[in-house]
């Protein structure tokens, strides 16, 4: 039975004592979760919150969804917690699609949500057929093992699938024998969305080739899942082999990494890359360029794609965050400014680069004797524009710069006082007065390979 199998996985996936969020849209899946989990919830003492996103897309419908929902929580005596938003408009503001800006706009309240109010795990309601349908979407997009498998019964940072092996028939009959009212998302008919199209055209069509195509697609699934496994352990022991982490960055030996399979290598690249706090929206073409620079071996050639950058050393491959600047010898600390970066007498311009811009106009007297560094405990600034100073951490928090990337920000010193933090802005003693400015550029152009 549906109730039984979800209250086994839940054991399995929630501890004692933690605090269960629920992500309840009012829909058919959602309600037989949430419902489930709050018996659970009863029996064990574990608390229950309920999670609604109304991505402001259909209208009163939308609207109703969320008072569904609310009253749902209150008939079962459970705190729920609701967040409007825009998907339309974000969708348009960051050039992606409807259902994408939607789906990142409910997870990220997901998680500011259970981050807010202590929850420690947020279940979703994806079941057996959803697993198959993206397996499908993700093999059309010419995803790899990685993508068909990409959703599992877990997700960091505490999601939670429980019904994942349960079928849509399965809740159906759930529903159906408690009479456990629901809502229907009328946007689920809508076949402009991928994954309607899949579920209601796709799906159907290989069904007249193989009746039980869930169930081929899940055998499917699981060879991948047990594989990828595999390949994935295989690939751990060699980056252990042949890389090295540093304080931001990763260095790859050439020699041992030269000699890998192209599946271990971009695995290999892959954590690198992650392990410097920059995986987000990397593509296989991303992780094939760093390949193919590495093959090429030669020394001063580099590239920067997304949120980070690779450069070849001699016999290393680096790969760090976009927070560093890199020069033909790899990352750099502890050098001349002069040595670090291109001088050059030049007139103030008529428009001042972005403070994310690593070139900057700063005054002479600033540049003489200065150095380039990594933070230090006790370090403050004084803000472009302001009279007193301010911790540098403090400085970081108003710009919101990520604690992850604080220690990799090159800073610019003269006479220990802070002239420029490189991608994040001047200080007030950058300021060029009548002595005359000079143009600083560690500079590099996005997403190409080059030269420094």
């Amino acid at each position: 039975m549906y109730e039984k199998e979800v209250e086994a996985n839940l054991r399995r996936l929630v501890q004692n004592g933690e605090k269960l969020g629920v992500a309840v849209s009012g829909g058919a899946d959602s309600v037989a979760l949430a419902t489930v989990c709050v018996a659970y919830g009863r029996k064990t003492g574990n608390e229950v919150v309920f999670l609604h996103f109304e991505h402001g897309i259909r209208g009163e419908e939308s609207l109703r969804d969320m008072e569904f929902v609310k009253k749902l929580a209150g008939r079962l005596g459970v705190k729920c917690i609701v967040e409007r938003g825009d998907a339309a408009a974000e969708a348009e503001k960051e050039k992606e699609s409807l259902e994408a800006a939607a789906r990142r706009l409910r997870y990220d309240f997901f998680v500011k949500a259970a981050e807010e109010n202590g929850i420690d795990k947020v279940a979703v309601a994806h079941h057996r057929e959803d697993l198959a349908e993206t397996l499908l979407l993700n093999l059309i997009r010419g995803g790899g093992i990685d993508g068909m498998t990409a959703m599992k019964e877990t997700r960091e940072p505490f999601f939670i699938r429980p019904m994942l092996r349960c079928t849509r028939e399965q809740v159906t009959d759930f529903l159906e024998r408690h009479r456990i009212p629901f809502v229907y998302d009328s946007s689920n008919d809508d076949v402009n969305y991928a994954r309607n199209r899949v579920r209601k055209e796709l799906v159907p069509l290989m069904a007249e080739m193989n009746p039980d195509i869930v169930s081929a697609l899940m055998r499917a699934y699981d060879i991948l899942l047990a594989e990828g496994s595999a390949l994935q352990g295989l690939a751990d022991e060699r980056y252990q082999a042949c890389a090295r982490e540093k304080e931001g960055w990763v260095d790859i030996s050439l020699d041992l990494f030269d000699g890998e399979p192209l599946a271990i290598k971009r695995r290999i690249v892959r954590r690198a890359i992650d392990r410097v706090g920059c995986i987000t929206d990397v593509e296989l073409k991303n992780v094939d360029d760093i390949i193919g620079l590495a093959e090429r071996r030669r020394t001063g050639k580099w590239m920067e794609k997304n949120d980070f950058r690779a450069v070849v050393s001699y016999d290393i491959l680096k790969i760090c965050s976009k927070s560093f600047i890199i020069d033909k010898y790899g990352v750099f600390f502890g050098k001349t400014l002069e040595e670090a970066a291109r001088i050059s007498d030049a007139p103030l311009p008529g428009c001042f680069p972005e403070e994310s811009s690593a070139t900057q106009y700063i005054s002479k007297s600033a540049a003489e004797g200065a150095v380039v560094r990594r933070r230090r405990d006790g370090d403050v600034i004084r803000p472009f524009g302001m009279e007193g100073t301010k911790k540098l951490g403090d400085w970081f928090t108003d710009k919101k710069v990520p604690m992850q990337k604080r220690d990799a920000a090159p800073i610019v010193e003269q006479n220990g006082r802070i002239i420029w933090v490189v991608g994040y802005g001047l200080s007030e003693y950058a300021r060029a007065g009548e002595e005359g400015a000079v143009k600083v550029e560690f500079g590099y152009e996005n997403g190409e390979e080059r030269d420094v």
